[in-house]
């Protein structure tokens, strides 16, 4: 077995992604506590064991944002989901963070 590196980042990281994915409030509350267990951040911190801190978040926030876009969009109909892409495109867009 191999004993898996993860990037030195990722705690500070992943409470950033998010805050930064739950201040646009994607799923209800109960949705959000599931989705969250998944823990992307991890995922991503685990992928990408020697990146910078500035690369783990930006690789964080898309790999949320993807598979939330994935979730969300599984039972959304065309227009829906259509809509979806633009609110995700403004959010990346956004300087906030």
């Amino acid at each position: 077995p191999c004993t898996p590196n993860i990037n030195r980042f990722h705690d500070e990281v992943a409470v950033e992604a998010r805050e930064w994915v739950h201040s646009y409030n994607p799923l209800p509350p109960v949705a959000q506590m599931k989705f969250d267990r998944d823990d992307f951040p991890l995922v991503t911190s685990l992928t990408y064991p020697t990146v910078s801190r500035q690369q783990l978040r930006l690789c964080a926030d898309f790999t949320i944002w993807f598979f939330l876009f994935d979730h969300i969009t599984d039972d959304s109909n065309g227009i829906a989901a259509k809509q979806l892409a633009m609110n995700l495109i403004m959010a990346m867009r956004s300087t906030a963070t």
